[in-house]
């Protein structure tokens, strides 16, 4: 596919004392650059005679009460920057719905990475490592995550599930202690980022109101 910039085919997963590398055999791990896909998909719409991309913030949905599956009930208006669009469907991922059923757990899934070059050769551009557990599990789940993209650029990313998100320096300190202690010369950091991902239990409605479905995150993924 034209969107996979790298491909593996190996995956290691340690924990302190023990490490272990296995083929993915019929399975492969991809990387698609948020760039790259985003504006790949963006000119696809914007060539479209049937797409108009408007930009905004969703203000309201209104499309009868929430637990209405009405027939009557067709189509949805989206209230958009003050202007009002109307849909026959809505595909919504940006205002989350109230939960059917509260979660036993709710935990975030947070990071902070950076994407380095080398002066020397250092990794193996073949094996990525999904978890690496080998550090301190102190209060909540850790582990790094490594992308190696050549021998002389990888992303090394740590990852934490908790409650909270922690401060950025949290992360880069983690990421520094790693490349101090594998990386020997020089580094150049090429680009950072941070993020988290919600975690639950909890279940969330797929649909509200006739013409209105939930997607990603705010459909309970």
């Amino acid at each position: 596919a034209p969107l996979i910039s790298k491909t593996w085919h190996r995956a290691r997963i340690s924990f302190p004392g023990w490490s272990r590398v296995d083929p993915l055999n019929t399975n492969a791990y991809h990387r698609v650059e948020g760039a790259a896909y985003h504006a790949h998909f963006r000119a696809r719409l914007e060539a479209s005679p049937r797409v108009r991309l408007v930009h905004g913030s969703v203000e309201r949905i209104d499309h009868g009460p929430d637990d209405s599956c009405d027939a009557d009930q067709i189509g949805a208006d989206v209230l958009v920057n003050g202007e009002v669009i109307p849909a026959r469907w809505v595909f919504q991922s940006c205002r989350r719905p109230v939960e059917t059923r509260p979660g036993r757990s709710a935990l975030l899934q947070h990071f902070g990475g950076w994407e380095i070059e080398t002066e020397h050769d250092v990794f193996d551009p073949q094996t990525f490592t999904l978890m690496d557990f080998d550090l301190g599990q102190v209060g909540a789940t850790t582990f790094r995550y490594l992308l190696p993209l050549t021998p002389r650029r990888a992303l090394i990313e740590h990852t934490v599930f908790s409650r909270d998100a922690v401060e950025r320096e949290s992360y880069d300190v983690a990421v520094q202690q790693w490349i101090d202690a594998n990386v020997a010369g020089p580094v150049r950091v090429v680009r950072r980022e941070y993020g988290a991902i919600p975690m639950t239990d909890a279940e969330f409605p797929q649909q509200t109101g006739t013409s209105v479905f939930n997607l990603g995150t705010a459909g309970g993924m």
